[in-house]
């Protein structure tokens, strides 16, 4: 006779088992990002603009993939059966592609917002060479991308909690933010540890980033809606 698992059990043998799910939807993020900053470097900035519109769809269909591994595994420790929510039938390898058509638009509706911040901020940075009576504005949109990096997993986040459009999922994730403190400082703090190590170890610690930093996001906005229901 089998010993039954406890909820906790069940929750991180539920994990174990997304993570196929979870590094496939983030190589969609590496690809697009390697490109981008290929192009950037190069000296490309309209290629990297471009390459840059990929990053809101590929980010939205991890961040739904996120989700519903979070919930799934708040319901096996609420003792719930054991299941992966992002979708239960087909299962969720074999339902990536269809998660992907269906992020696509609201994803590229999303990303939009850090992307125009970093097309203002190129923008003063040139007229900032120009003329050093732009550098406040230059300032002003820095603060602004920073900002805009920072809320942007939460965004996602909250557009596959369920979130209507991209207004109030930005307005959300900004919420999420502002009462999850701790998650972002230790997710600002752990993405420094992970550019130094990258610094040492080489840029394939990088690949780690996307799905941590998605499920941290996604773990917070499920908390902080549930606590706004309740």
């Amino acid at each position: 006779m089998s010993t039954p698992r406890s909820p906790a059990a069940a929750a991180a043998l539920g994990y174990w088992a997304a993570l196929p799910a979870l590094a496939i939807a983030s190589i969609p993020v590496l690809i697009v990002g390697v490109a981008c900053a290929g192009a950037a470097l190069g000296g490309a900035p309209v290629l990297a603009g471009a390459t840059a519109l990929g990053l809101g769809p590929a980010w939205a269909l991890l961040a739904a993939v996120a989700h519903g591994v979070v919930t799934g595994a708040a319901e096996r420790r609420a003792g719930a059966p054991a299941r992966l929510v992002v979708a239960a039938e087909p299962p969720p390898m074999r339902a990536l592609p269809q998660l992907a058509r269906a992020t696509f638009a609201p994803g590229l509706r999303v990303g939009a917002v850090p992307l125009i911040a970093a097309l203002l901020l190129a923008a003063s940075v040139a007229a900032a060479r120009a003329e050093p009576l732009f550098v406040a504005p230059l300032a002003v949109n820095g603060a602004v991308l920073a900002a805009a990096l920072v809320v942007a997993p939460f965004a996602f986040a909250a557009l596959a909690a369920g979130a209507t459009g991209a207004s109030v999922a930005w307005r959300v994730g900004a919420g999420v933010a502002a009462a999850s403190p701790r998650v972002v400082v230790g997710t600002l703090a752990a993405l420094v540890l992970v550019a130094t190590a990258a610094r040492v170890l080489g840029t394939g610690v990088l690949l780690l980033v996307p799905a941590p930093l998605a499920l941290a996001a996604a773990s917070a906005t499920a908390a902080v809606v549930a606590r706004a229901r309740a």
